[in-house]
């Protein structure tokens, strides 16, 4: 069975470990001392680092990392990560000791941008790593891609099953709720979201993983084609894809 551990790197951002005891990927290292040291205390041997993309806020930390574990690095495109040296691709299946991981191509975020999903087993749901493709809440900036390329990708992340964990790689989910809040001011999903994230963040907690479920219910970006959320933006006849891209740049705005 794996666990997983929530590692809080540099500001606002999160990495992870999946081990089985013994074996451990290391998703998203911003920074590697603070992974380094989970690692050491469960006395982890790690077996790849996985990456979603080439901001350096999730990858800056490999070198460092690999000074003292010598592992593979995953990435979609290693010519921009540092240190990579296994490209990914999307629909490519991963096997290591800690977990079987699924590739998704998510770009939108970045055009490199890649999810990564370990599929649900037993009693235990799958869980996604959306890097900044997908937040509790919102949704990532668009830096590299068009509106439609992130809608597509968001609208790829929202037909997993709905118990799927999100694990998304920054602390922004108050501020997402603040802001789908101002959009949607009587929705009683979107005021229980921000209630439970302004308590867990006082009491020290990170936000999530949230669930899909929670997400598609209470998340305005994966409400696009919600009559609710059009007729907040006035756009009642829209397309999602149109809507999704207004709501996105009223965020930018906020």
């Amino acid at each position: 069975m794996q666990t997983i551990t929530i590692v809080p790197v540099l500001t606002d951002n999160y990495s992870f470990i999946i081990d089985n005891g013994h074996h451990a990927l290391i998703i998203d290292p911003g920074q590697a001392a603070p992974i380094a040291d989970i690692m050491k205390q469960k006395q982890l041997t790690p077996e790849a680092i996985l990456i979603t993309h080439h901001h350096l806020d999730h990858c800056a930390g490999i070198q460092e990392f690999n000074s003292r574990w010598d592992c593979p690095v995953f990435a979609a495109d290693t010519a921009r990560v540092a240190g990579a040296d296994h490209e990914l691709v999307n629909g490519r299946q991963l096997n290591f000791a800690a977990g079987h991981i699924d590739v998704l191509s998510t770009p939108g975020h970045t055009s490199d941008h890649v999810c990564f999903y370990l599929p649900s087993t037993g009693d235990h749901s799958g869980a996604l790593f959306a890097g900044d493709t997908l937040f509790a809440g919102g949704c990532g900036r668009l830096f590299e891609n068009s509106a439609a390329t992130m809608w597509r990708s968001l609208s790829r992340l929202a037909d997993l099953p709905q118990k799927t964990l999100i694990y998304c790689a920054h602390e922004y989910t108050a501020d997402n709720y603040l802001f789908a809040q101002f959009i949607l001011p009587d929705c009683a999903n979107i005021a229980n979201e921000l209630k439970t994230a302004d308590a867990l963040r006082q009491a020290g907690k990170p936000t999530i993983p949230t669930t899909l479920q929670r997400e598609k219910a209470a998340n305005i970006f994966l409400r696009c084609h919600d009559s609710q959320v059009k007729s907040a933006l006035n756009m009642p006849a829209e397309t999602p894809q149109a809507v999704f891209a207004a709501l996105r740049e009223r965020k930018d705005n906020f």
